[in-house]
């Protein structure tokens, strides 16, 4: 039995347990994360069409669905107070929600174009 516990393992190296860690992390997500990494590779395509979406397509909303129109307008404008939190649920808190109490503005516009997709009461006319 001793000699089983000092066995060489991929666990007794310390680059290699954080390899693995890292590793499982990678795989296994909570149920409720929004693939943020996933999304921020796609930063150059959303900075080249979200401009000319906004532009072009003219949002609406029931009363609901406010708080997203306010953020996309923000984007739009993209005046210089802080945007609109209101959209930002518990999944996209840890992207969007800086620890010194900014916001980031990147993580902002991804958690806005996530809601668009989520039937929530706007409408979109050209």
């Amino acid at each position: 039995m001793a000699s089983c516990a000092s066995a060489s393992t991929p666990w007794s190296d310390t680059k290699n347990s954080r390899k693995a860690l890292t590793d499982v992390s990678n795989l296994v997500r909570p149920s409720e994360d929004v693939f943020y990494q996933e999304l921020a590779e796609k930063r150059a395509t959303v900075k080249r069409f979200l401009p000319i979406l906004l532009r072009v397509i003219r949002f609406d909303s029931n009363a609901a669905a406010r708080p997203l129109l306010e953020a996309l307008q923000w984007l739009h404008e993209r005046p210089d107070h802080d945007p609109p939190i209101a959209i930002v649920d518990k999944p996209w808190q840890r992207h969007v929600l800086r620890q010194d109490g900014r916001i980031n503005e990147r993580a902002f516009t991804f958690c806005t174009l996530d809601k668009l997709r989520v039937p929530s009461g706007v409408a979109m006319s050209s």
